[in-house]
């Protein structure tokens, strides 16, 4: 509280909304879900006032995971949607790409699972129009854990094996042993459903 009382009298926006954004933090992790509300919302309207873009996606990345926290997805996708046009409309495509991300993950979350596979693949397009290639293993991950969750674990295996550039970043990166283990498991897996 301390840190609020000083960043309260703190002229430094940037500097309230980080203070009102950790505050909001612990308490979530705490379970003190109102105060952590009250405190994203503090710093969402600082951010707001400043028109920070920086800050801005900090807060509604803050939002998504509080309305994420109380299983509200359509909410949190609002926010992470928010994100995604300031991303475009500022030409930030480095953060859109985690964005994507986020926005697939909370679509597996309402099982709408077509949905999520395209915010994915919209991430993995963009890494490659970035050249920013080791960003698509994100990506592809996803899309096969998306597969393996949802118990369709022939297509995630099927998935895995029809991306070659997947496999053969793993074994590049010395992630042999992750491939091998990932093996093992979408077989044992598709074997145990049959």
């Amino acid at each position: 509280n301390l840190s609020v009382a000083l960043a309260a009298n703190s002229k430094n926006d940037s500097l309230r909304v980080l203070v009102y954004n950790a505050l909001g933090t612990s308490y979530l992790q705490k379970g003190e879900k109102l105060l952590g509300f009250r405190n994203f919302l503090e710093a969402l309207n600082i951010a707001e006032e400043t028109g920070s873009i920086w800050l801005l996606e900090s807060c509604n990345s803050r939002m998504s995971t509080f309305y994420n926290s109380l299983e509200e997805y359509e909410k949190a996708k609002d926010y992470q949607f928010r994100n995604a046009q300031l991303q475009i409309a500022n030409n930030k495509p480095y953060e859109l790409l985690d964005t994507y991300i986020s926005i697939g993950n909370l679509y597996v979350r309402t099982k709408q699972y077509d949905q999520a596979k395209k915010y994915y693949e919209k991430s993995i397009a963009l890494s490659d129009s970035l050249k920013f290639h080791v960003y698509k293993f994100n990506g592809y991950i996803q899309i096969v854990n998306m597969y393996l969750s949802n118990k369709e674990y022939q297509k995630g295996l099927d998935y895995f094996n029809a991306h070659s550039e997947l496999k053969n970043f793993m074994i590049k990166s010395g992630l042999d042993y992750l491939l091998d283990h990932s093996y093992a498991a979408m077989y044992t897996l598709t074997n145990l459903q049959d």
